[in-house]
């Protein structure tokens, strides 16, 4: 939420003192206690009765349960009246609930206020509505970050086995460190973006993401909420936890709760998604050219999962079965070009990588001047921790997965018309509309020179890149076993592990691919005419042609040099098919445009 006018003033006087105590917090070791902390992302429906179930049942059940509610964060007790009401309609007197009436505003008496102290003892249950977290933690923490009476009270019920519960505001203010906002204008507030761009801070008029001290109910992580509804909330979820070395980043969906435990455990209600960042091993380096953050690891959960934070292990729903290898039901994926998108992470996590083959999901997210974007690159990885499960509640299906290892990295880019950024060197006729064809889907990319280079030989790392795009190859299950002259990190990695278990080219008896190689003319046949047959789900005719070099066609691939030629992929010069000579780049892109039957080719034949 965006901090009031109130709150940026009081955060410009307290600001050192705020930093000093969330350093102090981050520090502190766990209290002693046996409460239970319900964390909700925001938006909860009046119809959702598993989490209004669950808040009056952690707080001693309908006939012992009695709520104080905290309108703090509003400046205004609409939202807290409706909460109330609200547990009214599932059977909670109206007698067991209290509104306290404790505000910034009148923080400096209320909350040192005796009668305040006294019926915040006398419940067993805490709620704070949302609002502006800021409000909160001015109201309940003195300007030296120390406890008011009020909040000291706050902790001694929530020792005794206490409930702390909150919404939206009410939830991001009960870890040691809190998210808050930045000093950008609202409506140009691009939190992900921000966060990664500019950094954190603790001052509430400086640019960035705000990081100040929270109210530390919960000890080991820092929360995030409204998490897969706004834009762009696990790059600055990720960066907190990587930077300010926090155990663990809680996303949680709207309509959602987690319920923390005082054992360790975790579980999800409602109707959303809760993300689990372990950041024990992440690293965050900030820089001119932006952000890097490696080795953070994460877990999606939904209603009935439980989350383990001493073994960082998932405990499925039991209506979820495991996704073995080989039961997955989608075949690769392709770039997320807006990670930030509501909706995008659950959907990398889940299609990309629980239900896929796939061992890894790249999403981007872009910010443009002008043609000029910069921005960041997550990669989601499967590793050996990697498990994932599936099954159907209430006729809509239900995942988690586990163990996903998350990288963002800094980007940039270009957003040009396609005729402006032309390779400069493209031919006329018909192979030059193949060879734009190809460069403008980026099948064949031109050189950084802008130059296509049309009657250079074709190299195997760019047949591989052709044809994986082409073709939308599957790619390996798993970790796939690359050729020892390919690195995990080459740009054609991916590519060449598609077109190898498709077996439209071969490692040599070394083990090599040998990436930089030209590709005579008799293995493009050989992979082209195998490409058709997947791609096009159809065999070629492979009638002899008569060829004056046919002795020089290695015999094991007569039939495809016959098919390609019959197919008109590529065609022989003179009676001569020439074999053993490398293909042009212009020979490859007519090719593959072929292969493809681009609409406006198949117009023109």
């Amino acid at each position: 939420m965006k901090p009031s006018a109130l709150a940026i003033v009081a955060g410009c006087v307290v600001a050192m003192a705020i930093a000093a105590g969330s350093a102090r917090a981050a520090d502190r070791p766990p209290d002693v206690s046996q409460g239970t902390c319900v964390v909700i992302g925001g938006g909860l429906r009046r119809d959702n009765a598993a989490v209004y179930r669950r808040l009056i049942e952690a707080a001693g059940g309908v006939q012992r349960c009695r709520f104080a509610v905290f309108p703090t964060a509003s400046d205004g007790i609409g939202g807290a009246r409706r909460f109330t009401d609200t547990l009214a309609c599932y059977g909670v007197p109206p007698n067991q609930i209290a509104i306290i009436d404790l505000f910034p505003e009148n923080a400096a008496r209320t909350a040192f206020d005796p009668a305040i102290i006294e019926r915040i003892h006398n419940c067993n249950a805490a709620y704070f509505a949302g609002g502006d977290q800021l409000r909160i933690t001015e109201a309940l923490l003195k300007s030296d970050g120390s406890d008011t009476p009020a909040l000291a009270s706050l902790r001694a019920m929530f020792r005794r086995g206490g409930l702390i519960a909150g919404s939206s505001a009410g939830a991001a203010v009960q870890s040691p460190i809190m998210i808050s906002s930045s000093g950008q204008p609202a409506g140009t507030l691009d939190e992900g973006m921000d966060s990664l761009d500019l950094g954190l801070t603790t001052d509430p008029l400086r640019s960035g993401l705000l990081v100040t001290q929270g109210l530390s109910f919960i000890q080991d992580g820092v929360i995030d909420q409204h998490f897969n509804q706004l834009r762009g909330r696990l790059g600055r979820l990720a960066r907190v936890t990587a930077e300010r070395r926090v155990r663990f980043g809680f996303g949680v969906d709207e309509n959602t709760a987690m319920i923390l435990l005082p054992d360790g455990g975790l579980e999800v209600v409602g109707a959303g998604c809760v993300t689990v960042l372990d950041a024990t091993a992440a690293r965050c380096e900030d820089g001119p050219l932006g952000c890097h953050i490696t080795g953070i690891r994460l877990a999606c959960l939904q209603t009935g999962d439980r989350y383990d934070r001493n073994t960082s292990t998932i405990r499925p729903n039991p209506v979820k079965e495991p996704v073995t290898p080989g039961s997955e039901w989608l075949d690769g994926n392709h770039l997320i070009s807006d990670i930030g998108a509501a909706g995008a992470v659950p959907y990398a996590l889940f299609s990309g990588l629980a239900a896929n083959t796939s061992h890894k999901q790249v999403g981007t997210m872009l910010r443009y001047t002008r043609t000029f974007p910069h921005g960041y690159r997550f990669t989601f990885h499967k590793t050996a921790a990697t498990h994932a499960w599936v099954g159907h509640l209430d006729d809509v299906t239900a995942r988690a997965i586990e163990g996903v290892e998350l990288t963002i990295e800094p980007v940039v880019g270009a957003l040009l018309p396609p005729a402006s950024a032309l390779p400069v060197d493209i031919p006329s006729g018909a192979a030059g509309m193949a060879c734009q064809a190809v460069w403008f889907r980026g099948l064949l990319l031109a050189d950084d020179h802008r130059r296509f280079r049309p009657d250079a030989p074709l190299t195997r790392a760019d047949l591989a890149t052709a044809l994986a795009g082409a073709v939308h190859l599957v790619p390996p299950a798993g970790q796939p076993r690359l050729p020892l002259d390919v690195s995990e990190t080459a740009p054609w990695a991916d590519d060449i592990a598609k077109v190898l278990e498709a077996r439209f080219l071969e490692m040599d008896s070394e083990g090599l691919y040998r990436p930089t190689d030209f590709v005579p003319r008799h293995l493009a046949a050989v992979a082209l005419a195998r490409a058709w047959s997947l791609g096009r789900c159809e065999k070629l005719s492979s009638e002899p042609v008569a060829l004056a070099d046919l002795a020089e066609v290695p015999q094991s691939a007569n039939t495809s040099v016959f098919a390609v030629i019959r197919a008109g992929l590529l065609s022989p010069k003179q009676g001569h098919f020439h074999p053993l000579q490398p293909v042009t780049r212009a020979e490859a892109a007519e090719a593959i445009c072929r292969l493809i039957g681009l609409s406006w080719q198949e117009r023109n034949r």
